[in-house]
């Protein structure tokens, strides 16, 4: 009966978006002059360079070359398609709430061929900042705990091609933690602020930690009656010249 032959490798890894050859070869008596791939048992082409291009994820699994001389026994093959991609990293939200004190865990969903290298969290503008694994957890969160944090993700592919040629691909999703504070101490910017005459003064308040919610800002002079007057409000306050 045909001996079927498949490759050029088995299982063949390729990258997704390339493309991929199925390659099948029959050694017979008879000859054969046709083979028939199949997938799952539906038939897919009678060449015996069956390509693929732009392969997908849904085209990873077993695909079946067999040849038939005649002679009453079908002789058949199973090659593996291994599709390989970069992490494609998820989070259920784009930002997260937590009160002062609370404990706080997120977790991120990966998805990649082959399996991550790594996995870490990173926070945005805190290079000293790194926990490994998918889930971030945080104890007793104080306001300094608030920003953005990366779940990143990398893996190593390495198609079926010669030369091999290993990449890194990295994937990445990022949460901005949103802790509940009320707002430090007031401070006014300049702090001592020299005013020309027929010139307006802008004065700027920030507090620190900023508080979250963001806080109301409210600008008032005590009047001569001891009555507070609210001038204005808001982060700015200009006096006009």
């Amino acid at each position: 009966f045909p001996r079927v032959e498949v490759g050029p490798e088995n299982p063949l890894r390729v990258e997704r978006d390339s493309s991929a050859t199925l390659q099948c070869s029959v050694d017979a008596k008879p000859k054969v002059t046709t083979v028939r791939w199949t997938r799952n048992g539906r038939f897919i082409s009678t060449s015996n360079s069956h390509v693929l291009h732009r392969v997908s994820i849904q085209d990873a699994g077993k695909y079946t070359c067999s040849a038939d001389n005649g002679l009453g026994k079908v002789g058949e093959k199973e090659i593996i398609l291994d599709v390989l991609y970069a992490p494609v990293v998820t989070l259920e939200a784009k930002t997260q709430e937590a009160e002062e004190g609370e404990a706080v865990s997120i977790k991120c969903n990966i998805s990649s061929n082959p399996s991550p290298t790594t996995i870490e969290w990173i926070k945005d503008g805190k290079p000293d900042f790194r926990q490994s694994g998918d889930t971030l957890r945080l104890s007793h969160v104080t306001a300094e705990h608030s920003g953005t944090y990366v779940c990143r993700a990398v893996n190593i592919i390495t198609p079926s091609s010669l030369p091999i040629r290993r990449s890194e691909k990295i994937g990445n999703a990022s949460i901005a933690l949103l802790i509940r504070h009320k707002p430090g101490r007031a401070r006014i910017m300049p702090d001592k602020p020299i005013a020309t005459e027929g010139s307006p003064v802008t004065l700027t308040c920030t507090a620190t930690p900023p508080g979250w919610p963001a806080p109301q800002y409210r600008w008032f002079r005590p009047g001569l009656d001891g009555q507070q007057t609210v001038l204005a409000t808001g982060t700015k306050y200009t006096i006009p010249n």
